[in-house]
């Protein structure tokens, strides 16, 4: 079992032991080789993690591949990310209204300016 305390932002992590540490692997890989090729690290990189503690960083990455979600930044939750799209959606929305203001001003200047010149 995976502690809730080795799930959390730095501050307040708790380094796992090495069961957690396997247990992790194998929510993310199902062997040791593959999980090496997937993260671009040898086997002997995952067995030292295991055996001599693992860093913060790595254990992140871990726990994104395995599901757990982001835990250097958990307020990304799923209704987080939702309201950020809704968000995004309503400013690109303003945004192409101004593009499109712009394109309409632009293209009425020029024909304000072409009619000035043959006149």
């Amino acid at each position: 079992m995976i502690r809730k305390e080795t799930l959390t932002t730095i501050d307040n992590w708790e380094h796992p032991t090495a069961d957690e540490v396997e247990e992790m692997f194998k929510l993310c890989s199902n062997t040791i080789q593959d999980l090496g090729h997937i993260l671009g690290v040898t086997a002997a990189t995952l067995v030292r993690w295991k055996k001599s503690g693992i860093s913060y960083a790595d254990w992140a990455l871990l726990a994104f591949l395995a599901g757990k979600g982001d835990i250097v930044r958990p307020e990304n939750t799923e209704q987080d990310i939702e309201a950020k799209l809704e968000n995004l959606a309503k400013v690109s929305f303003i945004y192409h209204k101004k593009l499109s203001d712009m394109q309409s001003y632009n293209s009425l200047s020029k024909k304000l300016l072409k009619n000035k010149n043959n006149s």
